[in-house]
């Protein structure tokens, strides 16, 4: 995140010059009166306008990303994952709420549906507070980003790399915590290459 600072000064002089009245010409010894209408002038300047705020100069913060953004997900889609052993898996989007998705899943292997299909909900769940201070433990996962497009949808993905797998899991764009629907766009071994699970088409 960047922050834009930018620094306003307004600077204002004001002087009065002020005229000695003329000299007695009369030879009375008595210099003219002098108009007393008008009040004395006290070198003040006018009282400035303090109902503005202070300029800062700081920009507004960003405000912190909380919720997935699900704008992509639309009832009656069909999310088609390819797996392992010629097996398929078919979500059918139901239900799309402010911060969950209902779905019905269909296996399907050679063509062929496997029983019959069951209800299954996305939800995201914000991730667990720190209850210690103390350091985290060192593991070996390699993490990095990448956007993927599948038909007209493009994720934001975070990709992990750890234990002869790399996974690429859908997150809200922005955020590093807040996941999207549908979690999961594909396994790989890093073995072989070979794809566990890895969704081919929305429709």
């Amino acid at each position: 995140m960047k922050k834009l600072l930018c620094t306003l000064v307004a600077g204002m002089a004001i002087s009065l010059i002020g005229c000695p009245p003329p000299s007695d010409k009369t030879g009375t010894g008595t210099a003219p009166s002098t108009d007393t209408s008008k009040p004395a002038d006290t070198g003040t300047a006018p009282a400035t306008d303090t109902s503005k705020p202070a300029d800062t100069g700081t920009a507004p913060a960003t405000p912190a990303v909380t919720a997935p953004d699900l704008s992509h997900v639309k009832v009656g889609q069909k999310y088609t994952y390819e797996m392992q052993n010629n097996m398929q898996q078919v979500w059918t989007v139901k239900e799309v709420g402010a911060d969950s998705v209902k779905y019905e899943m269909a296996m399907i292997m050679g063509g062929n549906p496997l029983g019959d299909a069951t209800t299954q909900e996305w939800k995201y769940m914000a991730p667990a507070a720190p209850t210690t201070t103390a350091e985290a433990p060192k593991t070996d996962v390699k993490i990095s980003r990448e956007k993927v497009k599948i038909g007209s949808v493009e994720f934001d993905c975070m990709v992990a790399e750890a234990s002869g797998y790399k996974s690429w899991s859908t997150m809200t764009p922005g955020s590093d915590t807040v996941t999207t629907f549908p979690g999961i766009l594909k396994t790989i071994q890093l073995s072989d290459g070979a794809a566990v699970m890895e969704l081919k088409k929305i429709e």
